[in-house]
């Protein structure tokens, strides 16, 4: 049986339809020959409430409360009647890494980077799959070794990251406890920036050209106490728990 939308949704996928036709679908060749949407298009995105949809509305939300998955749906397949490409990189951003920092982050964490990931001023990117481990969460290699002042730092490679070139701000996943598997993951915040953090070249791809797509490379990045997003050790709970809307 068909699953129908109530009304609240079906004037939302209007809207998101309006705005695909006027604002997306003019800047699909520019941004499949770019490898990147335009940075206008962000702010648009963000201007028009499509990026706050699981954002609470005290921190720049769109829709309610902050759990609408079924407005996120209806986003994700408007956009996608023009380009694919432009599509998985704002689903990236703002439900994928976004909710991350809305779930598990500290005040500060939270203050700084999910407010203008929903108003588009800011780009986020979510850092897992590895060339070793592929989707296999609890095999990643990558390490976060604590030092002896309280500080973290974080050696190992990412691959595949949407979104890596472009990013202001990387949800980075690393094995803090190897002997733990999956009891041992960590996530953490890791700004565009940060010393050894480096991205590789665009990635050649058969299509969704307009999705910026790296390798991301962690040699010695050293972060603070407060780049723990969420709890030490429950970072593979977290992925999981944000998996189910992907």
């Amino acid at each position: 049986m068909a699953y129908e939308l109530d009304e609240v949704h079906e004037d939302f996928r209007r809207a998101c339809r309006a705005f695909t036709d006027e604002r997306v679908r003019p800047v699909v060749e520019e941004a499949e020959r770019a490898g990147r949407p335009p940075e206008r298009l962000w702010k648009e995105m963000g201007d028009a409430g499509l990026l706050g949809l699981r954002t609470p509305v005290d921190l720049g939300g769109s829709f309610g409360d902050g759990g609408e998955a079924t407005a996120v749906t209806v986003l994700a397949e408007e956009l996608a009647r023009a380009l694919a490409g432009i599509a998985v990189g704002a689903l990236v951003s703002a439900y994928m890494a976004g909710p991350h920092l809305v779930r598990h982050g500290t005040p500060a964490q939270r203050e700084q980077w999910v407010p203008a990931i929903a108003a588009g001023e800011a780009i986020a990117a979510i850092a897992v799959t590895e060339p070793g481990a592929g989707s296999d969460v609890a095999g990643i290699t990558t390490r976060a070794r604590r030092s002896e002042d309280g500080c973290w730092v974080l050696d190992g490679r990412k691959m595949y990251i949407t979104n890596a070139g472009l990013a202001d701000v990387l949800v980075v996943a690393a094995s803090t406890d190897p002997g733990a598997g999956h009891r041992g993951i960590t996530t953490f915040v890791v700004p565009a920036g940060t010393p050894g953090l480096s991205v590789g070249r665009p990635l050649a791809k058969l299509g969704w050209h307009s999705s910026d797509t790296r390798e991301v490379v962690l040699d010695g990045v050293e972060l603070g106490p407060d780049a723990v997003l969420g709890v030490v050790d429950r970072g593979f709970h977290q992925l999981m728990d944000a998996f189910q809307l992907e």
